[in-house]
């Protein structure tokens, strides 16, 4: 049986969880997940269950963000050391460490590099960076896996003589809910962490031109993380609208959060992909999205969800009117035509087939 040496950043665990479940039936995989020291470790319960798989090694190595940049160097280079006798690596590029290691000690033809953002979202972390950080990778390596159609083919654009995977992801199904819904109002939420081009400012101001416009009662969730909330505070007219839950989420709050929304909303002024919209998805929670490459992939307006103009807040507030007007007539049909795209295109037999064929020709 043929080996791949896996690395997983902590903040890729969501998706890579999922993937390596299912190919370490096919492949034995060295799994080695990447832990900043002191911070949880999401899905440690999920990760603790597959430690008994057969054909799957797990490595959970610890390093300190702050470290200097020689320190840093050195990590990712014990790391290249501990899976030179792998027939493949699946490993992201991150900037400024790993890439640098990657193409100087790395198995450059035997490498698989994973692509969540071939277009880095303006107003992302380290924009510039990771900009840089895509040109070069790919110049160095030859295979790439992405997670969406719109992804795939900008790769393919820039790229030439390459071999890219295209694989969406596994649905992320974090369990079932252990609390009752607590209110009937009609709830819109929007989950994850918290950056400027995901503009919940557009959110806020929607929902309450919404408000003003119906007098009609419902609730805005906004949970996940944020290190200027301060802004959007201030942008709030009527507290009663809004359920804040900011700061981390942890695994375990999921299931309860999605169990108290109805429609999830991602107003973004520019994406790659969404993560939370595939949690979403799971979930079966019709989604009202910016027109955006990424989002179209999985909502048809008026079928299964709500297309907006990215980051405009007269579209959204359109679009929450509408719902409110009408939720009672459109949202079992809206939940019906989303599990009907569930059941055509996030089949784990699919996926898993997806990767296989990939690897089983490198």
């Amino acid at each position: 049986m043929k080996t791949i040496a896996w690395v997983t950043p902590s903040y890729f665990l969501d998706t890579d969880l999922f993937v390596v479940k299912n190919i370490c039936k096919f492949y034995h995989i060295d799994w080695f997940i990447l832990k900043e020291k002191g911070c949880n470790l999401d899905f440690s319960i999920e990760i603790k269950t597959l430690a008994d798989a057969l054909n799957l090694t797990i490595n959970i190595l610890e390093h300190k963000r702050n470290r200097q940049f020689l320190s840093q160097l050195l990590f990712y280079f014990q790391l290249q050391q501990k899976m030179k006798k792998a027939d493949i690596v699946y490993q992201p590029s991150g900037m400024p460490y790993a890439l640098p290691i990657m193409v100087l000690f790395g198995k450059r033809k035997k490498t698989v590099v994973p692509i969540h953002n071939v277009n880095t979202p303006k107003g992302g972390s380290f924009y510039y960076m990771n900009k840089i950080g895509g040109k070069l990778v790919r110049g160095f390596f030859s295979y790439f896996v992405t997670f969406s159609k719109s992804q795939y083919y900008l790769l393919t654009s820039l790229t030439k003589g390459k071999r890219i995977l295209y694989a969406p992801f596994y649905l992320k199904d974090y369990g079932k809910p252990n609390k009752k819904r607590t209110s009937n109002l009609i709830a819109f939420m929007n989950f994850g962490i918290i950056r400027e081009y995901k503009r919940i400012d557009v959110l806020i101001e929607a929902a309450q031109k919404a408000f003003e416009e119906t007098k009609i009662e419902f609730r805005v969730i906004i949970a996940g993380g944020c290190p200027n909330w301060g802004k959007y505070q201030s942008l709030i007219k009527y507290p009663k609208l809004f359920d804040l839950r900011i700061g981390r989420v942890e695994d375990l709050e999921i299931p309860n959060l999605f169990e108290e929304c109805d429609y999830f909303v991602t107003p973004y002024q520019d994406i790659a992909q969404s993560g939370s919209l595939i949690v979403a998805i799971n979930y079966n929670k019709p989604i009202i999205a910016s027109k955006l490459d990424a989002f179209e992939e999985y909502v048809s307006d008026g079928e299964n969800g709500f297309l907006i103009r990215p980051a405009n807040v007269d579209d959204l507030r359109d679009r929450i009117v509408y719902v409110l007007r009408n939720h009672e007539n459109i949202y079992e049909r809206l939940k019906k035509k989303q599990r009907e795209m569930i059941e055509r295109d996030f089949s784990d037999i699919a996926i898993t087939e997806r990767y296989l064929n990939f690897f089983d020709t490198l």
